[in-house]
């Protein structure tokens, strides 16, 4: 492609497709294969599908585990090569009058010849449809749902007592979502909520509640997904993802039945294998594409024509930034325009940087410390504090973390972190110090007296509760080590804000002696 650069030169760029994500029912068309609920539907494998009888006259297609090869649970891989020779004998079959798609190939698509782009191993599994919206919902609905209250692992008799719990979790400010009822609104519930639960509330909120052997079997799922949504992962990690998937889907059949060894269940077997051609799964998933579906919708306003108004919208928001030079300052038009993008000074917040990652936030206050903190303090700095001053949120990186303090938010909990050295704390008040100048006669601006010291101040630390277990399963070893139980302990506590960490999801469903702590897989996926 040739584009010219400011002074008028052309320059040629080049690009290369590395991988394409969408839904299944797009990824059919895409790649020009039979639809996923038709036999030899899927993408990744060779594997034809089993029609199973769901009622007397209802019947659907599923991808039995096969135990012919345990390791794996599928037959043969598709590849690019095979699938161009599908492609030709398919288009062939057309031409000579008798047309059949070949292993679930219908003919070409023009990915196909794509340079340097593989057809197969270049389109990634959504976990957002087939994960979250496929296996999460799916579980969930089988839990809760009365249609199956006579299964064994059916549970709505106790839903009330799940949605008591759920409703009492205080999520972080990160998650933009707060918990919702099962009873009311599951059928209503995004994706993100669905991923919340399977990251965070799923344990809490059906300890002791749902049958063990079907709790461990869904704790397999967790740690499998956590695993591949890190923010990197290694190759220790995908071997471990890779052993819990094929368990969790061979042992489907025998707790939940035929029925449900779906399209989305046999796709949970190459997701280890996307991960490694690809990247994590929050990098390829659609909630990146479904978050600009909200900007799409404001750029039409009627039901005519709605793709002129689109491109007309387009062209408006490229013609603003030229248009902004020639607003008079200080007129109603500057002041509108500020406004409505939220660039008035008045609207940000005020931000006082600590280090590379990490600030200040909002205004601060002369602060009285007790002699504890106060010596705590000093014993960190080997100097007296001359000033002190507190405030109540500070960001580190994309996350911000607000002190208990902070009574501006009432249904959120952001004020549990990990920190460096100390552990998992909760956060009462963030303080900025200044020390007394060693020696006031050279005093210089680069004195020690001069710079701020940032300090987190906790009267709470959580202490992870060693006799419980979460996992009990030997075959895989899992173990979950994003969920821990604790339990608080009231110790007071002083750190340097560098050595925070990373926020934390605290979830207190009202367990008698223990709660549960999460940690986020990683800080860069949509919600």
């Amino acid at each position: 492609m040739m584009i010219a650069d400011n002074t008028g030169k052309e320059i040629t760029l080049r690009g290369i497709l590395l991988c394409g994500t969408m839904d299944a029912p797009a990824k059919c068309l895409l790649q020009n294969f039979v639809q996923f609920n038709g036999f030899s539907g899927c993408p990744c494998c060779l594997e034809t599908g089993t029609s199973v009888k769901t009622s007397e006259k209802g019947h659907t297609l599923t991808y039995p585990f096969n135990r012919e090869i345990l390791l794996k649970g599928y037959c043969d891989e598709r590849t690019h090569a095979n699938t161009l020779q599908h492609a030709y004998n398919a288009h062939k079959s057309r031409l000579e009058g008798n047309y059949a798609p070949v292993n679930g190939v219908k003919g070409y698509s023009w990915l196909m010849f794509v340079p340097g782009f593989d057809i197969i191993k270049g389109i990634a599994i959504d976990y957002m449809h087939c994960v979250l919206l496929g296996i999460m919902k799916m579980l969930m609905t089988l839990w809760f749902d009365k249609a199956h209250a006579s299964e064994p692992w059916n549970i709505s008799k106790k839903v009330e007592l799940v949605d008591k719990r759920l409703l009492s979790v205080s999520p972080p400010n990160c998650i933009s979502r707060s918990p919702r009822s099962i009873v009311k609104d599951l059928s209503h519930w995004k994706a993100s909520e669905f991923r919340s639960f399977l990251f965070f509330y799923g344990i809490p909120c059906l300890w002791n509640i749902l049958p063990e052997e079907y709790l461990q079997h869904f704790i397999l799922f967790i740690e499998a997904i956590s695993l591949l949504d890190q923010r990197s992962i290694s190759p220790q990690a995908l071997v471990k993802a890779g052993s819990l998937l094929p368990h969790f889907c061979l042992r489907v059949e025998a707790l939940y039945g035929k029925r449900y060894e779906t399209f989305n269940l046999h796709c949970l077997l190459h997701l280890p294998e996307c991960v490694k051609n690809i990247s994590p799964l929050w990098s390829c998933s659609c909630f990146w594409f479904e978050d600009f579906n909200e900007d799409l919708r404001k750029m039409f306003h009627g039901t005519q024509k709605i793709e002129l108004q689109i491109a007309f919208s387009v062209c408006v928001q490229q013609k603003i930034p030229e248009l902004i030079p020639f607003l008079p300052t200080g007129s109603t038009s500057k002041e509108f325009f500020e406004h409505m993008t939220g660039s008035s000074s008045s609207l940000k917040c005020q931000r006082e940087k600590i280090s590379k990652r990490s600030y200040a936030l909002g205004a601060l206050s002369p602060a009285h410390l007790s002699k504890p903190i106060t010596d705590a303090i000093e014993n960190i700095l080997g100097a007296n504090i001359t000033q002190a001053f507190s405030f109540k949120r500070i960001q580190i990186e994309r996350y911000v973390i607000h002190s208990k303090s902070y009574v501006n938010v009432s249904h959120r909990n952001s004020c549990t972190i990990y920190v460096d050295n100390v552990g998992l704390v909760e956060v009462r008040v963030f303080v900025k110090v200044f020390v007394r100048c060693p020696n006031p006669l050279k005093c210089t601006k680069k004195c020690c007296c001069k710079l701020p010291h940032y300090f987190g101040i906790s009267d709470c630390i959580f202490e992870t509760v060693a006799n419980i277990a979460i996992s009990t399963d030997r075959f895989t070893h899992c173990n979950p080590q994003h969920v821990l139980p604790v339990r608080r302990k009231q110790c007071s506590t002083t750190f340097p804000i560098t050595a925070v960490n990373e926020l934390r999801v605290l979830v207190d469903c009202g367990h008698k002696d223990f709660m549960f702590i999460c940690k986020l897989p990683n800080q860069w996926e949509k919600d």
